[in-house]
């Protein structure tokens, strides 16, 4: 069994869970911006990013199944987890998408920068 590590972000109320496993970051987006006081997404992206170094993260899965609706400031968040996995040569996944959201990540383009798997088992096996 991959080793698991929950970690919240601080702050009033965490924008995003995560758990670790292995060189893998899961990344669980708690809704969109709109949500959150100001500025929270933006320093709780920054939060995210760095723990990308700080435990040797090399993938990151972004689990959409809390998210009925996605906006602006959030896609921007899941990109730069994207880019950052990317530019450390491992991948960038998402999976759990609803329909709803799909057609977002379909107008957005965010279907090319990142592979997608049905469910975070599937996705947790690609990075394998």
């Amino acid at each position: 069994m991959p080793e698991q590590r929950d970690r919240d972000t601080v702050g009033p109320a965490p924008v995003f869970k995560r758990e670790q496993h292995g060189e893998t970051l899961i990344v669980v987006p708690l809704g969109h911006s709109m949500q959150f006081a100001a500025g929270q997404v933006e320093f709780q992206t920054k939060d995210v990013l760095e723990s990308f170094d700080e435990l040797g993260i090399k993938n990151v899965v972004v689990d959409l199944r809390s998210v009925s609706l996605l906006d602006s400031i959030v896609i921007g968040s899941i990109v730069a987890f994207a880019k950052s996995a990317l530019k450390r040569g491992g991948q960038a996944i998402l999976c759990n998408v609803s329909a709803g959201v799909q057609d977002t990540l379909n107008t957005v383009r965010l279907d090319k920068l990142m592979a997608q798997c049905a469910t975070r088992e599937e996705a947790l096996a690609t990075t394998q």
